[in-house]
């Protein structure tokens, strides 16, 4: 379970339409957000949950993701936002090639010092804030 975890944040990804300095700066702004560091509050999966999930940290910083888990390992990845999606969509990508390295697909929303992540299959982007199947709904809180 804390693999399909790894799998699926490791494969989040940042859709920036450069095109458009409307969206360039939205995701700025939501990037500027995301930065620092969040604690797991809760989890859900269509299955059970390990509880060394809610032991993981999460540390934005600009568009770089890295997970801490548990056990110390720390894998980084490279964040892509689409503010402009309803939902608001986010992907991940590992920095280095991993095993089962698939690109994550996400979606979010942030309410002040409280993110949620709708995190699919590594092929599959959520579409509705419910844990969808092979994948999570996150609920972090803001690390003080």
């Amino acid at each position: 379970m804390l693999a399909r975890l790894a799998v699926a944040v490791c494969a989040v990804g940042l859709l920036v339409a450069a095109d458009d300095p409307k969206a360039d700066d939205a995701v700025k702004a939501d990037l500027k957000k995301l930065e620092g560091s969040w604690t797991v509050d809760s989890v859900k999966a269509d299955g059970p949950v390990p509880d060394e999930i809610k032991k993981t940290t999460l540390t934005f910083a600009g568009d770089k993701l890295t997970m801490k888990l548990p056990d110390g390992k720390a894998m980084t990845q490279q964040v892509k936002l689409d503010p402009k999606k309803d939902p608001k969509e986010m992907s991940f990508k590992p920095e280095k090639e991993e095993p089962n390295g698939a690109p994550g697909l996400a979606i979010y929303k942030l309410d002040g010092d409280t993110l949620t992540l709708v995190l699919g299959p590594p092929d599959k982007r959520p579409a509705k804030f419910e844990p969808p199947e092979n994948g999570f709904l996150i609920v972090l809180k803001r690390k003080k």
